[in-house]
């Protein structure tokens, strides 16, 4: 069985097997009918519309740096940070990831995904030193209250709440349901991505039996609806979604067909960056989960190896979801939430698509032993990742 493949090494996709290894070029006709459908992208250096205000750098991580203008509802993220990481997988992911999940109701909020554009038709900031580089717009979390944030401070960072207080830096939050606070304050701290470990939210008498629940049924549809590991995501607190409009939805299929880091602004239908600025109630008490940063994940196949492979990512990434634990343990009522609605929703998908029906079980039983082994010091089960990811079966 072969797949198309999307390359994150500057080359053309190929067709490649399962493996990686490549097949065959895709027919010269197919890329050039891709290419004549986006020869009214980007055209132009001009930054969106929104750049009459001023930038705002609102982080930056191991594949780019984020960036916003005065309040917009969107985020540009350059490739600037990383020679291994890649943007235009996580453009692809992120579409992939909306549109499979389009159809089948979720708790989770996905970040909307606009645009990508690479040199030299590429978006320039106003930082003379900055050079060009490949650019992703995406929809902006928006943060979290001045009340709640400074509610939060307190709890997370008491040694360091009167200055953090001070700080005027749009904040979001990491939820660690798999790790607890040890040890006293943490010298260095982020109001861009505090982080709230299981302790912390306890104290705080927050919902993390739902976020726990909310976990499990995102990680069921990343598995087998849009056939993600979700390697290395990242669940945050923010404010509730904001766009009054959903934007169009990019076609993941011809995504995956185009030549990698084509620039798709104002391309085959895609949309611009939204023009409604984010407007926050700097009172209000309410926030919502969000999943981002999708560049490290990888495509699983619809079988045991699959969901293998998808326990290492999790694994892996344990700090956000709850250990395995026994009846009587501590923490056994969130880890029942997070594995009870995992099942729930995995065996909805998987009948909804006509796959195994225990493939769910199958992920969670090699959960619990994956973290065993870890727990142990045993070496984890190593699967092919990458630089390419694979399309959705048939």
């Amino acid at each position: 069985m072969t797949f198309t493949y999307t390359n994150d090494q500057g080359f053309p996709h190929h067709v490649c097997d399962i493996h990686g290894i490549r097949v065959s070029q895709l027919p010269k006709e197919s890329n050039l009918s891709i290419i004549q459908d986006t020869t009214n992208a980007t055209n132009t250096t001009q930054p969106p519309s929104s750049t009459i205000r001023e930038w705002r750098s609102l982080g930056k991580g191991n594949c780019g740096s984020v960036w916003t203008a005065g309040n917009a509802n969107w985020v540009i993220k350059r490739e600037d940070c990383s020679q291994t990481r890649f943007l235009w997988k996580e453009y692809y992911i992120q579409n992939r990831i909306r549109s499979a999940l389009s159809d089948i109701p979720n708790a989770i909020l996905i970040p909307q995904s606009f645009w990508y554009t690479s040199p030299p038709d590429t978006l320039h900031l106003p930082e003379l030193e900055m050079e060009a580089c490949n650019t992703m717009c995406s929809e902006r979390i928006p943060p979290l209250s001045r009340s709640f944030r400074d509610r939060l401070i307190d709890h997370a960072i008491p040694k360091h709440a009167e200055s953090a207080k001070q700080l005027e830096t749009d904040c979001i939050a990491r939820v660690y349901l798999g790790k607890y606070r040890t040890g006293g304050n943490a010298a260095h701290y982020s109001l861009k991505n505090l982080p709230l470990w299981l302790n912390v939210l306890q104290e705080l008498q927050m919902p993390t039996n739902e976020y726990a629940a909310t976990m499990g049924q995102t990680l069921a549809l990343l598995h087998w609806a849009a056939e993600i590991d979700a390697n290395d995501v990242e669940f945050v607190l923010g404010s509730p979604r904001q766009l009054s409009e959903p934007g169009l939805m990019s076609k993941v299929e011809t995504i995956a067909r185009l030549r990698y880091n084509t620039s798709t602004r104002l391309g085959y239908g895609m949309q611009q960056e939204p023009s409604q600025d984010l407007v926050i109630d700097e009172g209000s008490q309410i926030s919502s989960l969000w999943i981002l940063d999708f560049d490290c994940c990888d495509a699983i196949t619809m079988d045991v190896t699959g969901a293998e492979k998808a326990a290492v990512a999790v694994v892996r990434n344990d700090p956000y979801t709850p250990k395995p634990c026994q009846l009587g343990d501590h923490d056994y009522e969130l880890w029942k939430a997070f594995k009870d609605a995992y099942l729930a929703k995995g065996a909805q998908v998987v009948e909804l698509r006509r796959l195994d029906k225990d493939l769910p079980e199958v992920f969670i039983q090699r959960l619990e032993l994956f973290f065993q082994m870890k727990k142990e010091g045993k070496e984890l089960p190593k699967f092919h990742r990458g630089p390419f990811c694979a399309p959705l079966s048939q």
